[in-house]
């Protein structure tokens, strides 16, 4: 059995602003991953299995056919506190659509053979800190899921359908989609290709853990919230985008001083807004 990874994010410029069309500057922290493996079944057994230790979930379905919702056989401790204490009631969901996703784009949603699967996801990424752990998730269920059926899926197309599962969920801009399933730098702007980074020189970013936690969806739908009673805030995210470019600009010039001269005046934007400041639980 192939093991299918994908790995976590950083957005260094740009995290609210992008939701907005500003442009935004990620890249991918692959020193946490999220990993996924199919197994089939024996030839009498069509369930689906969904198994994720590291969330408590195992689930058996008997049905993937639209339009319905799928019939759950059995669910044994499903959603309960992982390790540390969280709750995340999405994440079955989310494995489910990444599962049927994966089949759908190739027409196998409705084959018996295709959906008799294990699918176990393992992930060292903490959910809500801010390091897209739902996008990583979802990207290796689904290579994984596309791997079993014989087929192999291009980055873009991946991006997009890891995109589609996380809209179910809330308002995305698609940049962890991006630079997940691409696994490089980009620069990205909510509609576009997103465009491949290639910094120069060496970059060393220290992450530091808050502890503070939150649900993406709802901090994007909380600083929407604001920006819709506060129209000049325009205004501030267009600033973060002029900031981000800068940012690119620094990057592909390897030039590490103005890089950190930009993120200055990042910071304190949302400083000086604090309409915009909301919990984030990993800095970089």
């Amino acid at each position: 059995m192939e093991t299918f990874c994908a790995p976590g994010k950083l957005i260094l410029l740009g995290e609210h602003s992008v939701v907005f069309g500003q442009p935004a500057v990620a890249m991918p922290f692959r020193a946490l991953q999220a990993s996924a493996v199919v197994s089939r079944h024996s030839d009498r057994d069509t369930n689906l299995v969904v198994e994720a230790p590291d969330f408590s979930v195992r689930s058996c379905y008997t049905e993937l056919a639209p339009p319905g919702p799928p019939c759950r056989l059995s669910n044994s401790d499903s959603n309960a506190p992982d390790s540390h204490g969280r709750l995340d009631h999405q994440v079955e969901a989310r494995l489910l659509h990444a599962v049927f996703g994966a089949l759908r784009l190739y027409g196998a949603e409705t084959d018996a053979c295709a959906r008799a699967i294990q699918v176990t996801l393992t992930s060292q990424i903490p959910p809500g800190a801010g390091l897209g752990s739902s996008t990583a998730c979802t990207a290796a269920v689904c290579r994984a899921v596309v791997h079993s059926i014989g087929r192999t899926i291009a980055d873009a197309d991946l991006a997009d359908l890891c995109t589609r599962v996380e809209s179910l969920f809330g308002t995305v801009s698609g940049v962890d989609s991006a630079v997940i399933c691409h696994d490089t730098p980009v620069c990205f702007v909510r509609g576009q290709p997103p465009r491949v980074l290639r910094p120069q020189g060496r970059f060393v970013f220290v992450v530091a853990d808050t502890g503070v936690t939150h649900s993406t969806s709802d901090l994007v739908a909380q600083v929407a919230r604001r920006v819709a009673d506060n129209p000049p805030l325009h205004e501030v995210l267009a600033q973060m985008g002029v900031v981000a470019q800068r940012g690119v600009r620094a990057l592909e010039a390897g030039n590490v001083a103005e890089l950190a001269a930009v993120r200055a005046p990042h910071r304190a934007v949302h400083e000086r807004e604090p309409r915009l400041a909301t919990p984030t639980r990993c800095l970089a």
